[in-house]
């Protein structure tokens, strides 16, 4: 199945379906190049049957500068479409909406909007994981986009840029850019417009940490973000509108994931700059490939169990305070690697931890960091040695407040429970998605898990050598 161009005359990459509720616009699902016909049948049926004010089809297309990407509207739900050549009903949608901007769009090209990446699955993958998260999440649920309905353009004017950064935070981040550049080539060097785009994500957050430091205004933010974005090779007017979008590029796990790397290597650098350069060449790793990013476009996450082998018969030996001394021990240890690699501590389980880490190498990262702790408390601690078991599994799992459940969470504790002291065993999804942190694995087996009628090949993922101090 092919897609042909949309009536502006691009070719998209992709096709993004948004849903309008309660005034604002929601990103609902998304489709490869070749799925138009898939989405259109999609986006007409929210129409009719989703409950929601209104729907529409853009169509996505990477920009050839590398710098953000161009949208076109493909279809909108007819209502809507008559409201966009119709000033008085435009007006009486966004007070229904209780809309608070109203942003310049046209129902033909735009200039950068979302330019959302898409993993290389098939279609009926694709449909089927989106019906599966829609029953989880709820019909009126979804990634909160800025609030705009379809307009032709000259109906609104266009709101005052922000003016130019300041040359002190500018000439700040220009410097920070190019230092942890200098781990992947450096920024600026020609990228194709994917990688580029990602890179511009990154440095958008890195400026939205900086700014949270520095106690700066939204508006010099935004500034900031253009300019940064101008620095590392984007066009002023592109740049302009990457900034002016940011917020709605919150509202996609995918680009959240890099805005807040960037944030993240900002808050590091104060403490050890090559850990920002480590979050900076993990996330671009990262977000090159295509596994790693079917993940996260899908909202997977990677469980993390945790258990102190044999904690029934240490706490016969060693009684209830050396048995709590152990658990301390282990805590520590393992919370110390959970923040470290940016995972989420779920609950403590008594003898172990559940923890969730949204990119599976940051999991696997962290269990051999746990097991290397582990190494180096017991050098120093003889009478509070112990080993710890860890299991890791892939999926997406129903999520209720802060916790998780569902096949996912139930396989990663049954996995945990197969290993062994000292060892990390994990699905075939995690050690694929992991590949690109080039973490090693060996083969551990088929496994009979509970509740699972054939039996699965599990892995080990393999520690690097680690050399205790004399």
């Amino acid at each position: 199945m092919t897609g042909g161009k949309t009536p502006g005359g691009v070719i998209p990459s992709t096709y993004d379906i948004y849903c309008l509720k309660d005034g604002r616009w929601s990103l609902h699902s998304c489709f490869l190049h070749e799925e138009k016909k898939e989405a259109l049948a999609e986006a007409v049926r929210l129409d009719r049957e989703g409950g929601f004010n209104g729907v529409r089809l853009m169509g996505v297309k990477f920009g050839a500068s590398g710098h953000g990407a161009v949208e076109v509207m493909v279809w909108v739900s007819p209502g809507l479409q008559h409201a966009m050549f119709r000033p008085e009903r435009l007006a009486a949608v966004r007070r229904a909406g209780k809309q608070e901007k109203k942003d310049e769009k046209s129902p033909g090209e735009t200039d950068v909007h979302k330019a959302v990446s898409r993993p290389r699955i098939s279609g009926k993958q694709k449909i089927a994981m989106d019906k599966k998260r829609r029953l989880a999440m709820g019909p009126s649920d979804g990634i909160m986009a800025k609030s705009h309905a379809p307009e032709p353009s000259g109906g609104i004017g266009k709101e005052e840029p922000p003016p130019a950064a300041s040359g002190e935070h500018l000439s700040a981040m220009t410097a920070f850019m190019n230092r942890i550049g200098k781990a992947v080539g450096g920024l600026t060097k020609s990228r194709d417009a994917y990688e580029m785009f990602g890179l511009d994500l990154f440095l958008a957050g890195a400026c939205e940490g900086y700014g949270r430091e520095k106690k700066l205004s939204g508006d010099e933010v935004t500034a900031l973000v253009r300019d940064i974005v101008v620095a590392s090779g984007g066009r002023p007017e592109t740049a302009a509108a990457f900034a002016s979008k940011l917020p709605d590029y919150h509202g996609s796990a995918r680009y959240r994931s890099m805005i807040e790397s960037g944030c993240r290597a900002t808050t590091m650098a104060a403490e050890n700059e090559s850990y920002a350069i480590k979050e900076l060449t993990v996330s671009l790793k990262n977000w090159n490939s295509p596994v790693a990013a079917a993940s996260q476009a899908q909202g997977i996450v990677t469980i993390m169990f945790t258990d102190i082998v044999d904690s029934t018969r240490m706490t016969q030996e060693k009684g209830d305070f050396g048995a709590q001394e152990v658990i301390h021990a282990h805590n520590a240890v393992v919370r110390d690697a959970i923040a470290a690699h940016h995972g989420h501590e779920v609950k403590h389980t008594g003898d172990g931890i559940m923890a969730c880490f949204p990119p599976a190498g940051n999991a696997v990262a962290a269990a051999l960091m746990i097991h290397q702790g582990i190494v180096r408390h017991n050098a120093g601690h003889g009478a509070s040695r112990f080993e710890v078991r860890i299991g890791l599994n892939s999926g997406d799992p129903i999520r209720e407040e802060n916790d998780y459940f569902g096949a996912p969470v139930q396989i990663a504790a049954r996995v945990c429970a197969k290993a062994t002291g000292g060892q990390t065993m994990v699905t075939g999804p995690v050690k694929d998605m992991a590949a690109s942190y080039g973490v090693h694995f060996r083969e551990a087996g088929k496994f009979r898990l509970k509740g699972i009628d054939d039996d699965i090949m599990l892995y080990e993922a393999i520690p690097a050598p680690l050399t205790l101090p004399s």
